[in-house]
């Protein structure tokens, strides 16, 4: 990323009349808090930090950070500053205010929203390449600011330079700025080609992505790969990470983990977070490596390091498994912690489900709930379910099965199993909606399709009972099968029954037997009860 752009946070200040407030009793100084960004245009899922700066210096307490009418987060105030970090906004203008809740000695206050712009990586690097030319052309002037229009970068481009070529490429493929020119792949393409022809990795490495996305062009892996290739040989990290996914996930070549590990480690050894990531990722899971927790600890720290969310959230794994570190819920939250400021949804995900759970630290619903809506917001399925789990329970929030069915659909509707589950029973317990066996049936037979274990163990009860369908002893028998081999305790007791009557099948007292064995080692009351009965 170019280093000479510059953009200035804008400073606000919360003004408060210094007189006391009608009816405000006592001697507390009032306050007043300014709020500043570390930039006020960022790319998406690049972490920001705000700082809330509380004046008088004294005042104590907290500060709560929001976007709109959204909680961003609360941090405590050191010195009269608190600050907050995310990479969860999206692209957007978000309207963000601090709030100091003020102490025993000092009145609260609210600073006036702060814009923060967030915009597409594309949007943000061509600021970077415009930036740049404006740079130069101040050289040129002898420090007047010239604006940089398309008719600047194809006068210099004529001239042989790449980098211009590169920028028209850019400009082409991204539309934005308000500049008078219509996006055309095609036209990007042919620049990034010239710039390509005249040395440029980076144009290379774009080369690559237009044919692996197929962006204004057929897709075609196997000129992603070659340009890939010739972008890693002139040392783009970006490239060679590339590389590291075609070899794992076989784009246009046979699947080969030994050489997508090597491009990661040539990719990671250029400095590439994302290349750090997926090397601990490969010693987490044995894939193309032996496993070996110890060097995939080391591998996600030095991807933390370089910022990458995902590699945050990995060792929060790992210390919630105690996988080649010792189980530690507490290290596990603020691992995830800092992944979820970063801009994972999975590491929101799971710092959210510690804070419901109380695991590594105080219980918060709030905090949860907040977590969760960020993470759906960015597609995570499990947030998704666990914000209907919650709606459904009435934990943290009042209790709200249409909430709960709204966000279930949502989850099923992005390919949950234990959603589409979760939806089948609102319909069989008429939970929120009218009771509906026969909706009930469709949802647990699309979880079942999909693996729910809870989906296949409702079905066996349904044509066990004749709920929504003819009742059917042997299509339970099948179903409760299907479930016990899933693991599920309740459907080994049912499927015992089935057995001690004889009802879908052949009648085998022995067969029940070893059925309630199983289920009551599995937690099963109920089969722990029926083997104090004496044999049949």
């Amino acid at each position: 990323m170019p280093s000479n752009r510059k953009i200035m946070s804008l400073i606000f200040v919360a003004l408060f009349p210094l007189f006391l407030c009608a009816g405000q009793t006592g001697t507390k100084t009032n306050t007043t808090t300014t709020l500043t960004s570390s930039m006020d245009l960022s790319p998406v899922k690049s972490s920001v930090t705000f700082t809330a700066t509380v004046s008088p210096s004294a005042a104590t307490g907290k500060v709560t950070f929001a976007d709109g009418t959204t909680t961003l987060g609360v941090s405590p105030i050191s010195g009269g500053k608190a600050t907050f970090s995310t990479a969860a906004l999206a692209v957007a203008d978000h309207s963000i205010t601090a709030s100091y809740s003020g102490d025993k000695n000092y009145n609260s206050s609210t600073s006036p929203a702060l814009k923060q712009s967030v915009v597409t990586k594309e949007e943000y690097n061509l600021i970077d390449v415009l930036a740049d030319r404006l740079a130069d052309s101040m050289k040129k002037t002898g420090g007047e600011p010239v604006w940089v229009t398309p008719e600047t970068y194809e006068k210099d481009a004529a001239a042989g330079d790449a980098k211009a070529m590169y920028s028209l490429g850019v400009l082409y493929e991204t539309d934005t700025l308000g500049f008078e020119v219509k996006q055309d792949y095609q036209k990007a393409r042919q620049w990034f080609e010239k710039a390509a022809a005249a040395g440029n990795a980076d144009a290379m490495d774009k080369l690559g992505d237009m044919y692996d996305e197929g962006e204004g062009m057929p897709q075609d892996y196997q000129q992603a790969r070659q340009w890939y290739v010739k972008a890693a040989t002139a040392g783009n990290a970006n490239a060679m990470a590339s590389l590291g996914v075609v070899y794992a996930d076989g784009y246009g070549v046979p699947q080969d983990f030994q050489q997508s590990r090597q491009w990661f480690e040539k990719s990671a050894a250029a400095g590439n977070g994302d290349a750090m990531q997926n090397l601990g990722y490969y010693y987490e899971n044995g894939q193309g490596v032996p496993r070996d927790y110890q060097k995939a600890r080391q591998w996600y720290e030095k991807a933390a390091a370089a910022g990458s969310p995902e590699a945050m959230a990995s060792l929060g794994y790992l210390y919630v498994t105690g996988h080649g570190v010792p189980q530690d819920y507490t290290q596990a939250r603020q691992w995830f912690k800092k992944g979820a400021d970063a801009g994972s949804a999975n590491a929101m995900y799971d710092y959210g489900s510690l804070c419901a759970s109380g695991q590594g630290g105080p219980q918060d619903y709030k905090e949860a709930i907040n977590q969760y809506q960020v993470a759906a917001a960015r597609g995570s399925v499990e947030a998704m379910f666990s914000l209907g789990g919650l709606y459904f329970s009435g934990e943290g929030v009042p209790q709200d099965f249409q909430q709960a069915r709204g966000w279930y659909e949502k989850a099923a509707a992005a390919g949950s199993a234990d959603a589409m589950f979760s939806l089948g029973y609102l319909y069989d317990a008429g939970s929120g909606v009218p009771q509906d066996y026969l909706q009930a049936l469709q949802w647990y037979e699309k979880g079942a399709a999909g693996g729910s274990v809870g989906a296949m163990l409702n079905l066996g009860i349904l044509y066990e009972t004749g709920h929504g369908v003819p009742q059917d002893y042997q299509q339970a028998r099948q179903w409760y099968e299907k479930a016990a081999a899933g693991g599920n305790a309740d459907a080994m007791f049912n499927l015992g029954i089935l057995y001690d009557s004889g009802q879908g099948g052949p009648q085998d007292h022995q067969k029940a037997r070893q059925l309630y064995t199983k289920a009551a080692a599995a937690g099963s009351a109920d089969a722990k009860a029926k083997l104090q009965e004496a044999p049949k």
